[in-house]
């Protein structure tokens, strides 16, 4: 008896026990301004793993914002309009703002953790006026 006992308990412990923690994923937000302040939208945003797949796409919306969801920590290159920038996405996500200016490459400016600036001073320079 006691062995058919532990022999239930074991394999109770092994098909429920051992899956491990459920795998964290992070956000990228931010959000795209044109020099002068103004939302810039209609862009095309995609994220891109190191083997050269797309894990996620977007576009910013009316104010400018975008958010990316269920990423996977880890380095990506985030692409904005054919521009990218390669960056690190931490499990607690990454808010990336981006400037466009004519005649420029856009500018990204990231910072660990998620938040939508609410000021000028979070933005990159080159896109404020």
């Amino acid at each position: 008896m006691t062995r058919i006992l532990f022999a239930t308990t074991l394999s109770a412990v092994v098909a429920f026990g051992f899956g491990g923690p459920p795998a964290r994923s992070a956000e990228i937000v931010g959000r795209v301004i044109e020099q002068g302040g103004a939302p810039a939208t209609g862009l095309q945003m995609s994220v891109v793993n190191q083997a050269g797949v797309q894990v996620a796409e977007t576009t910013p919306d009316g104010t400018g914002s975008y958010s990316f969801h269920d990423i996977a920590p880890g380095t990506f290159s985030l692409n904005l309009n054919g521009q990218s920038a390669v960056a690190y996405v931490p499990p607690d996500g990454l808010t990336v703002n981006w400037g466009i200016a004519k005649n420029f490459p856009p500018v990204a400016m990231a910072k660990q953790g998620v938040a939508i600036p609410g000021a000028a001073e979070d933005m990159p320079a080159s896109a404020v006026k």
